[in-house]
């Protein structure tokens, strides 16, 4: 008996027919994106349109003749997609007026996804039976192992039990594949229990001859692709289209106002994009809806930055998007130099608190003392009040001086506050008014120096003398120029330098010694200011009598 190579065709014509179901067919607009997975997932049979089913033969069905189902509806490829959908005949078994279909579904450029569907009913036309029930078991008996040869896109991890082709099926005779015997109308197929759950498939090889028929010892094969690992490898890939994310916020929730660690991280606060559109999710599968919402993974106040991830979520399963790092938040920095500055911005006045010989009228603007308690910082009509301490740092007050206007008596400070290292000034200056000027200060001084000299001796150039007080008095208030040169020669020995002074007319004979001495009238200037008129007594050189002879 001669022996011939093992294949899936079982019948002598058998044929493979191609049919294309493109896009463009009549169908439901895809208004969300559809995959070649969902499109294979909705085709759940195969149907012959042709009439007298029961007595036409398996290798008389044409592709006009069969048509893919979803439920009891006729599938109809999604119009605007780039999803193709064809199938092709792969098995006809006359013996039982049986055949299968392999659907194959491309999206793009992808690699196609395919899985086979049985149809049925048929005319049976069994072949004469040369071939006994024990060749039949001693047949079945020989195969020992099935092995599945998948790889790369048809590797076990990527494949479920149930989407396993026949192709991809091995049969073992011990070491060796297993060959199909030639003539005896020798025929196999693979009885399959796909559990997708659990990862695995259990086959049976079914080797017939006619109308009798035997199957292997049942082999499970271990690995495949689970449907959890499947729904969450489908997750996993929807999340990774996710390819940026946008923060919405406004008004005080703008990026420049909220530290990265005050966010609040809902979904309505962002967007997430898909290249250069925002990211909607796939359509509802039935009752189960996918949905996405944004978890934050880390933030950075000192840079200002905020870490994001999408979690996408379908049917309990969440996958999670690759890290989006957000900038342009407000930084730590940033937010303490605001609050500082807007705490410096609270004053709105400056009081100056001088007393005694620091009060106002006594002392230049150019004088003042620049400390704390010469100052005081106001709100509206309040005093201002430093914020308390916040973990051990205090906040401080400081007055700064801006400009002295001695001329004037005007006196113009800053405000300084400070917190934790950093300093703010108000965006305005204050100008206080009512200090010493200039001009009052040199008067002040020329004051000072008339009342001392008014205590010193008063002294007189030359050796005139007078009959009495009254003739040097007259003398001494002459308008006349006789009158201007007795002033001019009094002078203070210890008169201060810079200090000039003037005696004037008005001079008195002393209201307590008006016999020998005269009380004169007398002005200090110094830098162009003149005291108040000031007395001073003067003891009249007085003629001495003439003696008796």
């Amino acid at each position: 008996m001669k022996l011939k190579k093992f294949s899936f065709l079982l019948s002598a014509t058998a044929a493979t027919v191609a049919v294309p179901l493109v896009a463009v067919s009549c169908g439901k607009t895809a208004t969300t994106e559809v995959t070649a997975q969902s499109e294979l997932d909705k085709i759940t049979a195969v149907v012959f349109t042709g009439t007298d089913q029961a007595n036409t033969s398996v290798n008389n069905v044409t592709k006009e003749q069969l048509k893919l189902k979803t439920g009891e509806a006729d599938y109809k490829a999604p119009t605007g997609s780039d999803v193709k959908v064809a199938f092709e005949i792969t098995t006809r078994l006359a013996v039982d007026g049986s055949l299968k279909v392999k659907v194959s579904v491309q999206k793009g450029a992808e690699k196609p996804l395919t899985k086979e569907l049985p149809l049925t009913g048929f005319k049976a036309e069994p072949a004469v039976q040369n071939v006994t029930q024990a060749e039949v078991d001693a047949e079945a008996a020989k195969i020992t192992a099935v092995e599945y040869n998948g790889a790369e896109a048809s590797a076990k991890e990527k494949v479920l039990p149930s989407q396993v082709a026949d192709a991809k099926l091995v049969v073992k005779a011990g070491e060796q594949n297993y060959v199909l015997l030639v003539g005896g109308n020798w025929a196999t197929e693979f009885v399959k229990t796909p559990d997708d759950a659990a990862g695995t498939l259990k086959v049976k090889v079914k080797v017939t001859s006619g109308t009798l028929f035997a199957e292997s010892k049942e082999v499970t094969l271990n690995d495949f692709l689970t449907s959890a690992n499947k729904k969450a490898a489908e997750v996993q890939a929807e999340a990774n289209k996710i390819t940026a994310v946008e923060y919405l916020g406004t008004g005080e929730s703008a990026k420049d106002k909220v530290l990265p660690s005050a966010v609040t991280v809902t979904k309505t606060n962002f967007k997430a994009k898909e290249n250069d559109k925002d990211y909607v999710v796939p359509a509802a599968v039935g009752e189960k809806v996918w949905s996405w919402d944004v978890v934050k993974v880390s933030a950075n106040d000192a840079e200002g930055k905020l870490t994001v991830k999408v979690k996408v979520t379908f049917d309990g399963v969440s996958k999670d998007s690759k890290n989006f790092v957000l900038e342009g938040f407000l930084t730590a920095a940033a937010k303490k130099e605001a609050e500082v500055q807007a705490e410096a911005n609270k004053i709105t006045a400056v009081e100056y608190l001088g007393t005694d010989a620091n009060a106002k009228d006594k002392v230049l603007p150019s004088a003042v003392t620049f400390i704390n308690t010469n100052f005081k910082a106001k709100v509206n009509n309040n005093n201002y009040d430093l914020p308390t301490a916040v973990e051990g740092k205090a906040w401080s007050l400081d007055f700064v001086k801006v400009l002295a206007n001695d001329a004037e008596g005007k006196l113009t400070v800053k405000v300084k506050v400070t917190f934790d290292g950093v300093s703010k000034e108000p965006t305005n200056t204050f100008e206080l008014e009512g200090f010493l000027t200039t001009d009052q200060d040199n008067k002040n001084k020329a004051d000072a120096e008339a009342t001392r000299l008014a205590a010193t001796q008063v002294s007189i150039t030359g050796e005139e003398t007078w009959a009495d007080v009254n003739a040097f008095v007259a003398a001494y208030n002459n308008g006349e120029a006789a009158g201007q040169t007795l002033r001019g020669k009094f002078s203070f020995a210890n008169k201060t330098p810079d200090y000039s002074v003037v005696f004037r007319t008005g001079a008195t004979p002393s209201s307590t010694e008006a016999a020998t001495k005269a009380t004169l009238k007398f002005t200090v200037s110094y830098k162009g200011q003149a005291s108040e008129e000031t007395a001073v007594d003067f003891t009249v050189p007085i003629t001495p009598a003439p003696s008796q002879g």
